[in-house]
Protein backbone atom coordinates (compact mmCIF):
# COMPACT_ATOMS: atom_id res chain seq x y z
CA UNK A 1 0.00 0.00 0.00
CA UNK A 2 1.11 3.39 -0.83
CA UNK A 3 0.59 6.91 0.70
CA UNK A 4 1.52 10.43 -0.54
CA UNK A 5 1.48 12.19 2.94
CA UNK A 6 3.79 14.41 4.34
CA UNK A 7 6.22 13.60 6.68
CA UNK A 8 4.87 14.05 10.41
CA UNK A 9 6.61 17.47 11.07
CA UNK A 10 5.24 21.00 11.68
CA UNK A 11 5.23 23.20 8.58
CA UNK A 12 7.69 25.56 9.50
CA UNK A 13 10.27 22.11 10.42
CA UNK A 14 9.75 20.65 6.80
CA UNK A 15 13.17 22.17 6.06
CA UNK A 16 15.48 21.30 8.89
CA UNK A 17 13.71 17.65 8.47
CA UNK A 18 15.18 17.46 4.53
CA UNK A 19 18.37 19.01 5.87
CA UNK A 20 19.09 15.72 8.31
CA UNK A 21 17.36 13.73 5.66
CA UNK A 22 19.99 14.71 3.25
CA UNK A 23 23.20 14.27 5.75
CA UNK A 24 21.99 11.04 6.73
CA UNK A 25 21.77 9.72 2.93
CA UNK A 26 24.88 10.90 2.01
CA UNK A 27 26.38 9.61 5.04
CA UNK A 28 25.67 6.15 4.57
CA UNK A 29 26.34 6.46 0.54
CA UNK A 30 29.77 7.99 1.24
CA UNK A 31 30.16 5.73 3.76
CA UNK A 32 29.05 2.71 1.45
CA UNK A 33 31.36 3.82 -1.48
CA UNK A 34 34.36 4.33 0.85
CA UNK A 35 34.47 0.37 1.50
CA UNK A 36 35.96 -0.34 -1.93
CA UNK A 37 39.17 1.64 -1.82
CA UNK A 38 40.75 0.63 -4.67
CA UNK A 39 36.95 1.63 -7.07
CA UNK A 40 37.98 5.05 -5.05
CA UNK A 41 41.00 5.47 -6.27
CA UNK A 42 40.52 4.80 -9.50
CA UNK A 43 37.59 6.85 -9.97
CA UNK A 44 39.38 9.98 -8.63
CA UNK A 45 42.59 9.06 -10.92
CA UNK A 46 39.87 8.49 -13.72
CA UNK A 47 38.03 12.11 -12.84
CA UNK A 48 41.97 13.66 -12.44
CA UNK A 49 42.57 12.41 -16.59
CA UNK A 50 39.39 13.36 -17.70
CA UNK A 51 39.40 16.60 -17.04
CA UNK A 52 43.72 16.86 -18.09
CA UNK A 53 42.36 15.65 -21.07
CA UNK A 54 39.71 18.03 -21.58
CA UNK A 55 42.45 20.91 -21.46
CA UNK A 56 44.84 19.46 -24.17
CA UNK A 57 43.96 21.20 -26.94
CA UNK A 58 44.69 24.64 -24.91
CA UNK A 59 47.80 23.52 -23.51
CA UNK A 60 48.69 22.76 -26.67
CA UNK A 61 47.80 26.20 -28.34
CA UNK A 62 49.38 27.83 -25.25
CA UNK A 63 52.23 26.18 -25.64
CA UNK A 64 52.55 27.75 -29.48
CA UNK A 65 51.46 30.89 -28.93
CA UNK A 66 51.24 33.42 -25.96
CA UNK A 67 47.93 33.72 -25.99
CA UNK A 68 44.24 32.74 -26.75
CA UNK A 69 41.61 35.07 -27.48
CA UNK A 70 43.54 37.87 -26.20
CA UNK A 71 43.70 35.75 -22.74
CA UNK A 72 47.19 34.75 -21.87
CA UNK A 73 48.26 31.59 -20.55
CA UNK A 74 48.01 31.99 -16.43
CA UNK A 75 44.24 33.69 -17.35
CA UNK A 76 42.99 30.80 -19.41
CA UNK A 77 44.00 28.28 -16.95
CA UNK A 78 42.39 30.57 -14.29
CA UNK A 79 39.02 30.13 -16.08
CA UNK A 80 39.79 26.49 -16.48
CA UNK A 81 40.37 26.08 -12.70
CA UNK A 82 36.67 28.14 -12.53
CA UNK A 83 34.77 25.75 -14.38
CA UNK A 84 36.15 22.34 -13.06
CA UNK A 85 35.47 23.45 -9.72
CA UNK A 86 31.92 24.76 -9.98
CA UNK A 87 32.06 21.23 -12.16
CA UNK A 88 32.77 19.27 -8.58
CA UNK A 89 29.88 21.07 -7.05
CA UNK A 90 27.42 20.45 -9.68
CA UNK A 91 28.87 16.68 -9.43
CA UNK A 92 28.28 16.62 -5.97
CA UNK A 93 24.71 17.99 -6.30
CA UNK A 94 23.02 16.77 -9.61
CA UNK A 95 25.39 13.74 -10.78
CA UNK A 96 22.35 11.38 -10.13
CA UNK A 97 20.09 13.40 -12.72
CA UNK A 98 21.82 11.65 -15.16
CA UNK A 99 19.57 8.42 -14.12
CA UNK A 100 16.40 10.05 -14.45
CA UNK A 101 15.72 8.60 -18.31
CA UNK A 102 16.84 4.90 -17.28
CA UNK A 103 14.43 5.35 -14.00
CA UNK A 104 11.67 6.62 -16.51
CA UNK A 105 11.80 3.79 -18.91
CA UNK A 106 12.03 1.17 -16.04
CA UNK A 107 9.05 2.27 -14.33
CA UNK A 108 11.64 3.22 -11.10
CA UNK A 109 10.64 6.45 -10.94
CA UNK A 110 6.80 5.66 -9.59
CA UNK A 111 8.27 4.73 -6.67
CA UNK A 112 9.21 8.06 -6.07
CA UNK A 113 5.95 9.27 -6.30
CA UNK A 114 4.37 7.35 -3.58
CA UNK A 115 7.31 8.31 -0.68
CA UNK A 116 6.55 11.03 1.76
CA UNK A 117 10.27 12.76 0.00
CA UNK A 118 10.19 15.54 -2.95
CA UNK A 119 10.88 13.08 -6.30
CA UNK A 120 13.96 15.50 -7.15
CA UNK A 121 15.41 15.00 -3.75
CA UNK A 122 15.35 11.05 -3.98
CA UNK A 123 16.55 11.17 -7.21
CA UNK A 124 19.84 13.58 -5.86
CA UNK A 125 20.33 11.50 -3.17
CA UNK A 126 20.02 7.96 -4.57
CA UNK A 127 24.17 7.41 -5.12
CA UNK A 128 27.39 9.21 -3.53
CA UNK A 129 30.00 9.77 -6.40
CA UNK A 130 33.41 9.71 -5.62
CA UNK A 131 35.05 11.54 -8.62
CA UNK A 132 33.81 14.84 -7.39
CA UNK A 133 36.98 14.14 -5.33
CA UNK A 134 39.34 13.69 -8.60
CA UNK A 135 37.81 16.82 -10.25
CA UNK A 136 38.07 18.93 -7.39
CA UNK A 137 41.64 18.12 -6.67
CA UNK A 138 42.39 18.99 -10.30
CA UNK A 139 40.53 22.75 -9.80
CA UNK A 140 42.24 23.68 -7.01
CA UNK A 141 45.60 22.83 -8.26
CA UNK A 142 44.56 24.47 -11.37
CA UNK A 143 43.45 27.16 -9.47
CA UNK A 144 46.39 27.62 -7.36
CA UNK A 145 49.18 27.49 -10.23
CA UNK A 146 47.28 30.14 -12.27
CA UNK A 147 46.31 32.64 -9.43
CA UNK A 148 50.42 31.96 -8.07
CA UNK A 149 51.29 33.52 -11.62
CA UNK A 150 49.05 36.69 -11.86
CA UNK A 151 48.93 39.68 -9.58
CA UNK A 152 45.44 39.40 -8.48
CA UNK A 153 43.70 41.23 -5.89
CA UNK A 154 42.29 38.89 -3.55
CA UNK A 155 39.15 41.45 -1.21
CA UNK A 156 36.92 40.69 0.66
CA UNK A 157 34.44 41.23 -2.24
CA UNK A 158 36.34 39.82 -4.62
CA UNK A 159 36.48 36.13 -2.44
CA UNK A 160 32.50 36.31 -1.90
CA UNK A 161 32.14 36.61 -5.83
CA UNK A 162 34.50 33.93 -6.14
CA UNK A 163 32.27 31.41 -3.87
CA UNK A 164 28.97 32.94 -5.24
CA UNK A 165 30.46 32.57 -9.40
CA UNK A 166 31.56 28.55 -8.49
CA UNK A 167 27.95 27.92 -6.53
CA UNK A 168 25.77 29.61 -9.00
CA UNK A 169 27.91 28.17 -12.01
CA UNK A 170 27.39 24.80 -10.71
CA UNK A 171 23.21 25.34 -10.07
CA UNK A 172 23.51 26.31 -14.46
CA UNK A 173 24.86 23.54 -14.82
CA UNK A 174 22.24 21.66 -12.85
CA UNK A 175 19.58 23.38 -14.42
CA UNK A 176 20.93 22.64 -18.07
CA UNK A 177 21.29 19.14 -16.92
CA UNK A 178 17.62 19.30 -15.15
CA UNK A 179 15.99 20.63 -17.97
CA UNK A 180 17.25 17.68 -20.12
CA UNK A 181 16.49 15.23 -17.56
CA UNK A 182 12.81 16.26 -17.73
CA UNK A 183 12.55 15.30 -21.52
CA UNK A 184 12.62 12.25 -20.20
CA UNK A 185 9.18 12.39 -19.08
CA UNK A 186 8.13 12.97 -22.53
CA UNK A 187 10.73 11.27 -25.19
CA UNK A 188 11.87 8.41 -22.57
CA UNK A 189 15.55 8.87 -24.39
CA UNK A 190 17.04 12.23 -23.00
CA UNK A 191 20.41 10.52 -22.26
CA UNK A 192 22.10 10.92 -25.53
CA UNK A 193 21.02 15.46 -24.69
CA UNK A 194 22.54 14.67 -21.18
CA UNK A 195 25.98 13.30 -22.61
CA UNK A 196 26.08 15.77 -25.49
CA UNK A 197 25.36 19.15 -23.30
CA UNK A 198 28.28 17.75 -20.35
CA UNK A 199 30.92 17.00 -23.42
CA UNK A 200 29.53 20.51 -24.66
CA UNK A 201 30.41 21.77 -21.50
CA UNK A 202 33.32 20.24 -20.81
CA UNK A 203 34.50 21.22 -24.25
CA UNK A 204 33.85 24.47 -24.24
CA UNK A 205 32.90 26.40 -21.46
CA UNK A 206 37.06 26.56 -20.50
CA UNK A 207 38.02 29.02 -22.78
CA UNK A 208 37.15 32.63 -23.21
CA UNK A 209 34.06 33.28 -25.78
CA UNK A 210 35.97 35.21 -27.52
CA UNK A 211 37.37 33.13 -29.53
CA UNK A 212 34.54 31.57 -30.98
CA UNK A 213 32.44 32.88 -34.07
CA UNK A 214 29.84 35.60 -33.54
CA UNK A 215 27.08 32.87 -34.30
CA UNK A 216 28.77 30.50 -31.47
CA UNK A 217 29.43 33.07 -29.35
CA UNK A 218 25.58 34.59 -29.48
CA UNK A 219 24.41 31.35 -28.35
CA UNK A 220 26.93 30.55 -25.58
CA UNK A 221 25.37 33.54 -23.74
CA UNK A 222 21.86 33.13 -24.40
CA UNK A 223 20.09 29.70 -25.48
CA UNK A 224 23.04 27.62 -24.09
CA UNK A 225 24.72 29.90 -21.48
CA UNK A 226 27.78 28.85 -20.45
CA UNK A 227 29.54 31.70 -20.75
CA UNK A 228 28.25 32.37 -17.33
CA UNK A 229 29.90 29.31 -15.47
CA UNK A 230 33.49 30.32 -16.30
CA UNK A 231 34.28 33.51 -19.02
CA UNK A 232 31.92 36.02 -16.99
CA UNK A 233 33.87 35.24 -13.56
CA UNK A 234 36.57 34.80 -14.72
CA UNK A 235 36.19 38.37 -16.86
CA UNK A 236 35.47 39.87 -12.95
CA UNK A 237 38.00 38.29 -11.53
CA UNK A 238 41.31 39.29 -13.84
CA UNK A 239 39.40 43.05 -14.32
CA UNK A 240 38.83 42.63 -17.51
CA UNK A 241 35.22 42.52 -17.21
CA UNK A 242 35.33 45.77 -19.70
CA UNK A 243 36.17 43.90 -22.70
CA UNK A 244 33.37 41.27 -22.39
CA UNK A 245 31.35 41.38 -26.02
CA UNK A 246 28.28 42.55 -24.00
CA UNK A 247 27.70 44.88 -20.93
CA UNK A 248 29.95 44.31 -18.04
CA UNK A 249 27.12 44.03 -15.94
CA UNK A 250 26.21 40.52 -17.38
CA UNK A 251 29.54 39.24 -15.82
CA UNK A 252 28.98 41.05 -12.32
CA UNK A 253 25.53 39.52 -12.25
CA UNK A 254 26.58 36.26 -12.77
CA UNK A 255 25.86 34.20 -9.64
CA UNK A 256 22.69 36.23 -9.46
CA UNK A 257 21.60 35.15 -13.36
CA UNK A 258 22.37 31.30 -12.66
CA UNK A 259 20.29 31.56 -9.39
CA UNK A 260 17.38 32.71 -11.27
CA UNK A 261 17.83 30.40 -14.16
CA UNK A 262 17.98 27.12 -11.87
CA UNK A 263 14.54 27.97 -10.28
CA UNK A 264 13.01 28.44 -13.72
CA UNK A 265 14.54 24.76 -14.58
CA UNK A 266 12.85 23.39 -10.76
CA UNK A 267 9.71 25.35 -12.34
CA UNK A 268 10.04 23.22 -15.59
CA UNK A 269 10.93 20.04 -13.52
CA UNK A 270 7.87 20.24 -10.95
CA UNK A 271 5.28 20.53 -14.36
CA UNK A 272 7.26 18.01 -16.41
CA UNK A 273 6.59 15.70 -13.00
CA UNK A 274 2.87 15.94 -13.46
CA UNK A 275 2.81 14.93 -17.37
CA UNK A 276 5.10 11.83 -16.30
CA UNK A 277 2.50 8.44 -17.57
CA UNK A 278 2.96 5.50 -14.74
CA UNK A 279 5.10 2.53 -17.09
CA UNK A 280 2.12 0.56 -14.44
CA UNK A 281 -0.96 2.84 -16.26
Amino acid sequence: MTTTERPPVAAGSHLAHYSRLVWRITRMNGRARLRFRADLLLSVLYAVLFQLSALTFAIVVLQRFTSLGGWTAPEVMLAASLRVLSHSVHLFLFKNLARVPEMVRTGEFDVCLHRPVPPLLQVLLKEFHVTVFGDLAFAVTLFVVASQQMDLDWTVPMVLFLVAAVLGAALLEGAIQLVMASMAFRTEASDILMTWTDNLITTFANYPVTIFPWAVRLSFMTFFPIAFIAFFPASVILGRADEAPVSPVLAYAAPAIDLVVFALACLWWTRSVRSYQSKGA
